[in-house]
């Protein structure tokens, strides 16, 4: 990199971090001196005295500091210490957004950055390291880049004053982006120190312990305010650096992303996360993708208004207006008008046959979110056949299905650019969220599923499942899944901790498959480990088993580890299992006190074990937690 112009990049982050912060300091400080005029004075010399020991390094000027700090009284203590959290967290907004910027001059030329974009180390894949552009194309579309949201539940930072700095963060970006008049940058000035001063009266701490619920909206906050709408707009800048060496846009049908999250999955060493909060974050999430959609579909029914369209997107047109046109118009226009919809309440007429298919789409995702409604409010009901049971989306191909057939209706017409347009974002959202949103995995301490098979073991009258060897586990663990007689027999009794466990298997074959993704056994060692969780999802009625991953955490787990896979791996039954389930793919996972010095080489023989086991498994997945 060109070492005048890194400088040049670096003076213009730096300078533009010094006025916005200079702004907000100037701001806080006004709001503090409306409010508390007597401890902005107070901050203002403990700042001042501050910035002097900074300079100096001298013991003197510290202790001047440390004397003052002394003298305060605890009121104003917690006053002062409130005052300068909130400057802390306004200096982060402005590091942020002077990162922002300098990152938008780099796209625009007028900087160098130390980064590469996409469209650079594409450029250099194939100019610098010969590697031919449908290679690159092949490669990016083989691969699916997953991020999972792991479960924090002690977030101290409350949703209100997220969304505070939010605005101010934006109102900032606006600042440096938009030409405005005077009147309009007085505007933007007032609405900043509005939000700075809602900030500084605003209650900081939490007042009660958040639930896991709590914690899965915190989650789902980021997926309203920036990565749903940010993942079209990182799909059509990797469309246009595959242009600039020649290759189409990715495939709709390909995912680039996937989301999954342990909020509200993770129950391993948190009795707070139930049966009953699994299925609540579950439908919370598909109540967020479903209103997401809905808004969507709402905004292409004003876009798409044309009248030319396919053969194909013309037929589906017409059966669904002759269905709306055999009820009575009135009566559906009626109670369109009840679901309070923006507009075009009466069935539309096949002269506007995009109107009529995304119609039917609102309508149909409408019901969806009231029958989640409603499984919320009924903890009762099972959601899958809650959903199956009424017009509702349960399979993501039913909603992109559509939308796909007015994309290609609209290229084979000539309209391009339409429906590369809104239309195309949607597409892709749907594509990577689908229904779900995110895929929540499941996590539970091994000895848990160990302790339910001690119990239907001993009400058997078969001994004690935990005083067992490992090789008479998982010995009757196989025959067990061979067989086909149910093992659960009624009014087995359980303590409250085995009950859990079996209620949350049973909730999970009620919940929409496309929700969950892996069910991971922390402290994972054996076999038996494995296949007790297998045989549990067998009893407890789920007919599409989830894939299972042993997390080996510990270094010695980590080192036994491939003779575990190895045990398993030689039963004819599992590598069925898995070909049949899971598409010759098994998932392992090695935790952060395994990923030591040792890590590489035991991971290696690990993966090398896996390989050679079986023909059959083609491919594995390993991650590291």
């Amino acid at each position: 990199m060109d070492p005048p112009m890194l400088m040049q990049s670096n003076n213009r982050a730096k300078q533009l971090l010094r006025d916005d912060d200079s702004l907000l300091r100037q701001v806080f400080f006004n709001v503090l001196r409306h409010h508390h005029p007597n401890t902005a004075n107070k901050v203002d010399v403990i700042y001042a005295l501050s910035q002097a020991w900074c300079k100096s390094k001298d013991n003197g000027d510290f202790d001047l500091l440390e004397k003052y700090l002394d003298n305060l009284k605890p009121e104003e203590c917690i006053l002062v210490a409130s005052a300068f959290s909130h400057m802390l967290n306004l200096h982060n907004l402005t590091e942020e957004v002077a990162n922002t910027q300098t990152e938008r001059a780099g796209r625009m030329g007028e900087v160098t950055l130390p980064t590469r974009s996409t469209n650079k180390s594409f450029i250099n894949l194939t100019t610098q390291n010969g590697i031919a552009p449908e290679m690159v194309y092949k490669t990016l579309c083989s691969q699916t880049v997953e991020l999972v949201f792991t479960a924090h539940p002690t977030q101290a930072f409350r949703q209100s004053l997220l969304k505070k700095y939010a605005k101010v963060r934006h109102y900032l970006d606006e600042l440096h982006n938009k030409r405005m008049s005077p009147y309009e940058k007085i505007e933007l000035l007032e609405a900043i120190r509005a939000q700075v001063q809602a900030a500084w009266r605003t209650d900081e701490i939490r007042r009660q312990k958040p639930t896991p619920q709590d914690e899965m909206r915190h989650g789902v906050s980021y997926f309203q305010q920036t990565i749903m709408d940010m993942v079209p707009i990182f799909y059509r800048r990797v469309d246009t650096a595959l242009a600039n060496i020649g290759q189409p846009r990715t495939p709709l049908t390909h995912r680039l992303f996937e989301f999954g999250s342990w909020m509200g999955g993770d129950r391993d060493g948190n009795p707070n996360v139930t049966a009953t909060t699994t299925r609540d974050v579950v439908i919370l999430a598909r109540l967020e993708a479903v209103n997401a959609y809905f808004q969507a579909v709402e905004t292409l029914m004003f876009d798409l208004s044309m009248w030319r369209c396919s053969p194909e997107l013309k037929a589906l047109a017409t059966r669904l207006a002759a269905r709306a046109i055999a009820a009575d118009p009135n009566r559906i226009a009626d109670e369109r008008k009840k679901r309070n919809y923006a507009d075009f309440w009466m069935p539309i007429a096949t002269n506007e046959p995009f109107r009529v298919v995304l119609s039917h789409m609102r309508d149909r995702l409408w019901q969806t979110r009231e029958v989640l409604h409603q499984c919320l409010i009924n903890a009762q009901l099972s959601v899958r056949q809650a959903l199956e049971d009424t017009d509702s989306y349960l399979d993501v191909q039913e909603l992109f299905e559509p939308l796909h057939l007015m994309y290609t209706s609209l290229m084979s017409t000539g309209d391009e650019s339409t429906a590369n347009h809104k239309l195309l974002d949607v597409l892709r959202q749907v594509q990577t969220f689908g229904l779900s949103l995110m895929n929540l995995d499941i996590r539970q301490e091994s000895t848990r599923h160990a302790e339910v098979m001690d119990a239907l073991t001993r009400h058997l009258e078969l001994g004690s499942y935990l005083s067992w060897p490992e090789e008479q586990r998982t010995s009757w663990l196989l025959q067990e899944l061979s067989g086909r007689r149910p093992l659960f027999p009624p009014g087995m009794d359980l303590s409250p901790d085995e009950a859990e466990v079996v209620a949350t298997f049973r909730t999970l074959a009620e919940l929409p498959h496309d929700s969950l993704h892996s069910y991971i056994i922390s402290m994972a060692r054996t076999a038996s480990d494995v296949l007790s969780v297998v045989l549990l999802m067998k009893e407890c009625g789920m007919k599409e088993p989830l894939q299972v991953a042993p997390l080996f955490e510990t270094l010695d787990d980590l080192n036994n580890a491939p003779h575990t896979m190895d045990t398993l791996l030689a039963s004819e039954w599992y590598r069925n299992h898995i070909f049949e389930r899971h598409g010759g793919v098994q998932e392992c996972m090695i935790g952060e006190q395994a990923c030591n010095q040792h890590f590489t080489s035991t991971a290696a023989c690990l993966l090398a074990t896996i390989r050679p086991a079986d023909q059959v498994l083609s491919t594995n997945r390993m991650s590291v937690y």
